[in-house]
């Protein structure tokens, strides 16, 4: 197979995994989300995944410009997925699924929320992409995701729009490193 046969598979790789390396983060407005006095708060477990938390107000921009609301329970519970922790040194990761609401304001479900342990068993981040089924506000959202962390039984999160994140310039000076490798191996079939 010659080099330019090899050289466009590579640009055609590249090309389907670009879009790839564009993430999904919480956009504001975005719920804030912590665990109030007569919450739970956070568990995690080998097998199951749960939030008992309140949403308080709706965060706007960077500088804290809020609003409050009714405190709305938040809870995520999960009906499948697993958390292994890696030998001893309490890090670890897991992912599950189930669904969530924050009272009557929006519902719906989550698929594969990511859960990372970080070496003491009881400190841990989370974030997952949501789908939304119902609730009074589900028309103003039109996708949705949550990140958080956990400490002990404290959970702190953010539950907002999804904001796609542009590809980092690495990605754009790759394949332009891939453009001029394609150049390269026109010239040598031509001479």
């Amino acid at each position: 197979m010659s080099i330019r046969k090899n050289i466009k598979r590579l640009v055609l790789a590249t090309a389907l995994l670009v879009p790839g390396l564009v993430h999904a983060a919480v956009a504001l407005p975005g719920f804030d989300i912590q665990d109030l006095s007569g919450d739970t708060g956070a568990t995690v477990t080998s097998t199951s995944f749960a939030i008992d938390a309140t949403a308080f107000a709706i965060i706007f921009d960077d500088s804290n410009l809020d609003i409050d609301i009714a405190d709305e329970i938040a809870t995520f519970t999960s009906d499948s997925g697993s958390y292994d922790s890696l030998a001893d040194s309490g890090f670890g990761y897991g992912s599950f699924g189930g669904t969530f609401s924050i009272g009557s304001l929006l519902s719906g479900n989550f698929s594969n929320l990511e859960v990372f342990g970080y070496g003491n068993d009881i400190d841990y981040e989370f974030e997952s992409d949501l789908t939304f089924t119902s609730g009074s506000l589900m028309g103003s959202f039109t996708g949705g995701r949550i990140e958080g962390a956990i400490s002990g039984d404290i959970v702190i999160a953010k539950l907002g729009e999804i904001a796609v994140v542009p590809v980092p310039a690495a990605a754009w000076l790759f394949a332009s490193g891939l453009i001029g490798l394609i150049g390269v191996a026109r010239r040598k079939d031509n001479v």
